[in-house]
C-alpha cells in the first residue's frame, strides 16, 4: 500500500489511494501510507508500530523541520484539488496545521479559507477547520462564515462537522455575519435540527454553551483550545447572547406548534426543558426566553395537561404519568421561582385546568408530586387553587411517598 516518497498522487490516482486508505488499510498500513509525505528522512523513523507524527516529533524533534517542509510542498498542491475533501488529505492537513509555525499556519488558512465545508465530514477534517476559524483573522473569519451560506443546516447534521459550528459561534466576532448565513438557516430548519442527533446538539449549543448535560466532557475540553486565539475579542456572553436572541423566534415557535409529538413521540422532553430553563450559574450568558414565546410554550403544556386523566392509561399515559412528560413539568415548574406570574406554568395550569381535572392528579404519586411542586414553587394563587381542588379527606387515604408529602404541604396553607 505504500507509495514512493517522492510521487504525489493526483487526480484518479489520489482517489485510489483513499480508497485503500480508508476503506482497507489496516493501522499498520495506514501508518506506512501518511508516512511516506513525511519524506525521505523519515525512513529512519520507520516501524513495527503506528505513531501519530506528535510521538514522532517527541522522539526526534531535531526532525520535525524536514517532515513540516516535505508536508508543506504535499498540502499546498493537494488544497487546489477536489483531492481536499479525502480523508487522507484531511490526515496530513491535521498534522501539518498541529505543527507548522505560525506564518506556515497562515499561508494554510489562506488556501482552505474559502473550503472549510468540504473538510466538515471527517474527524480529522473537522479539527483542521475548527483551527481555522481559531487561528483565522477577522477578515478571514468573514469569508469562512460566508461560505456555510445554504450549507448550516447540513453542516448542523454532520458527525464531526457540529463542533465546527460551535467553533464559529465560539470565536467569530461578527454575530450579524453569523445570524445572516448561518443561524438563519438553522432557525428555519428546526424540524430537521431538534429531530437529528448532531442537529439538536447544535441548538443545544446555541441555547446553553459548553453545557456539560448536552454534550461529554473531551468535546467541551477540544472548544477550549480555541478560547485563547488572538483574533476573538468580543466578550463570550455577548456573543452567544446575540446568537441566541436571533434563534429564539424558530425555535420557540416550533416546540409550541409541535410540543405533544416532541415530548412522547419524539423523545425531546429533556432538550424543551433544557431550552425553557431560566438562567443559572452554569450558564455562560443571560439567556431570557422571550416573554411571549414562553407563554406560548406553557399554553402548549397545559392543553396537553387538560386531556383526561386516566391512571395508567394503556393507550398512552397522560402527561403527569408519562416519564418523558412528567420530567419535563417537573423541570419547568422548577423554574417558576425566579419568573414573574405571568410568565409562570404552574399559573396557566391552574388557569387553564378545572378543580376537577387538578383533584384527579392525586390518584397517582407522580401527579402529587407534580402538585407539590406547583405549591413549592408557585405563587399564592396557584397555591390557593391547588388546595381548593384536592379532596383532602381522599388524599389522606393514599400511602404513596408523593400524597404523604403533599397532605403536608398543604396543611401549612
Amino acid at each position: 500500500l505504500a507509495i514512493p516518497y517522492f510521487i504525489l498522487p493526483a487526480g484518479n490516482i489520489f482517489q485510489v489511494l483513499e480508497c485503500a486508505y480508508n476503506d482497507f488499510a489496516n493501522a499498520q498500513q495506514r501508518f506506512d501510507i501518511v508516512s511516506e509525505f513525511y519524506g525521505k528522512q523519515f525512513v529512519m523513523f520507520q516501524s513495527d508500530t503506528p505513531r501519530t507524527l506528535d510521538e514522532i516529533v517527541a522522539e526526534e524533534p531535531s526532525k520535525k523541520k524536514l517532515i513540516i517542509q516535505h508536508l508543506e510542498e504535499q498540502i499546498f498542491t493537494l488544497v487546489d484539488k477536489t483531492t481536499v475533501r479525502l480523508s487522507l488529505c484531511h490526515r496530513l492537513l491535521k498534522d501539518y496545521i498541529c505543527h507548522c509555525d505560525t506564518d506556515q499556519r497562515t499561508n494554510l488558512i489562506d488556501s482552505l479559507k474559502d473550503r472549510i465545508p468540504e473538510l466538515v465530514h471527517t474527524p480529522d477534517g473537522a479539527y483542521v477547520a475548527m483551527k481555522c476559524i481559531w487561528n483565522a483573522n477577522a477578515k478571514d473569519r468573514k469569508l469562512i462564515v460566508k461560505n456555510f451560506k445554504d450549507l448550516a443546516a447540513k453542516v448542523a447534521m454532520e458527525h464531526y462537522g457540529h463542533r465546527v459550528l460551535m467553533a464559529v459561534f465560539d470565536s467569530v466576532d461578527d454575530t450579524v455575519l453569523i445570524n445572516k448565513y448561518i443561524t438563519s438557516e438553522l432557525s428555519n430548519e428546526m424540524s430537521k435540527l431538534i429531530l437529528d442527533t448532531w442537529g439538536e446538539k447544535v441548538i443545544h449549543y446555541i441555547v446553553h454553551p459548553r453545557d456539560g448535560r448536552g454534550m461529554p466532557k473531551e468535546e467541551i475540553e477540544l472548544l477550549k483550545e480555541g478560547d485563547s486565539n488572538p483574533f476573538s475579542k468580543k466578550e463570550k456572553k455577548d456573543r452567544y447572547a446575540e446568537i441566541y436572541r436571533h434563534i429564539c423566534e424558530g425555535l420557540y415557535t416550533y416546540i409550541a406548534a409541535n410540543m405533544e409529538s416532541l415530548i412522547f413521540d419524539q423523545n425531546r422532553s429533556k432538550f424543551i426543558a433544557a431550552s425553557l430553563e431560566t438562567t443559572s450559574n452554569y450558564d455562560l450568558f443571560d439567556r431570557q426566553v422571550p416573554a411571549e414565546m414562553r407563554k406560548q410554550c406553557n399554553e402548549a403544556i397545559a392543553e396537553i395537561a387538560k386531556q383526561e386523566f386516566i391512571p395508567m392509561d394503556s393507550q398512552r399515559l397522560h402527561l403527569i404519568e408519562h416519564p418523558a412528560g412528567h420530567f419535563l413539568l417537573m423541570a419547568v415548574l422548577r423554574c417558576d421561582k425566579s419568573l414573574p406570574e405571568e410568565q409562570q406554568l404552574s399559573v396557566e395550569l391552574v388557569n387553564s385546568l378545572g378543580k376537577a381535572e387538578l383533584g384527579s392528579w392525586i390518584c397517582c404519586n407522580k401527579g402529587c408530586h407534580v402538585l407539590l411542586k406547583m405549591l413549592q414553587c408557585g405563587v399564592d394563587i396557584v397555591r390557593q387553587k391547588v388546595k381548593e381542588a384536592v379532596n383532602m379527606k381522599q388524599l389522606k387515604e393514599y400511602t404513596c411517598r408523593g400524597a404523604t408529602l403533599l397532605v403536608q404541604e398543604l396543611t401549612k396553607i
